[in-house]
């Protein structure tokens, strides 16, 4: 984890400097990851090695596919792009952590997780209706029947 200080006070009509961010290294223990890993050989039989064929959607952070993994689970697989910073294992694998302690009948459910090398997939249970950006914006069509009186 990292904590960065700042100093923006001023003194009389001149601004201090502000001096670089501080950071703090605390070696902490590792939360646990409630879901299982994934290798990335797994990821790549299953999405036709990222194919187009198994491409579903693109995202802020990278695109998604499907796949049936050996399990039996249809999950949406979203292959993070590479980012420019160099993030830490730890610090992505804290966030995993996170989410998958995450469970609501309204989210979709992280069912597994592959860090191999500068390559980071997260694979989550499939909603069959889409996305929720998809549905607000009508991308797909959905009917819904209501069986009830009025």
């Amino acid at each position: 984890m990292c904590l960065m200080l700042l100093s923006t006070r001023n003194v009389g009509h001149q601004k201090d400097k502000v001096p670089p961010p501080v950071k703090f290294d605390a070696q902490k223990p590792m939360p646990t990851i409630e879901v299982p890993g994934l290798s990335l050989d797994e990821l790549k039989e299953k999405t036709e090695n990222f194919g187009s064929k198994a491409l579903i959607g693109e995202g802020s952070y990278g695109r998604v596919y499907f796949a049936n993994l050996n399990n039996g689970k249809s999950v949406a697989v979203k292959k993070l792009d590479v980012s420019t910073e160099a993030e830490l294992d730890n610090e992505f694998l804290t966030q995993v952590a996170m989410v998958s302690s995450l469970k609501h009948e309204n989210l979709v459910e992280l069912c597994s997780y592959c860090v191999e090398g500068n390559t980071r997939v997260l694979a989550y249970e499939f909603a069959t209706m889409g996305s929720l950006h998809d549905i607000l914006h009508g991308i797909r069509t959905f009917v819904f029947y209501f069986d009830f009186h009025v």
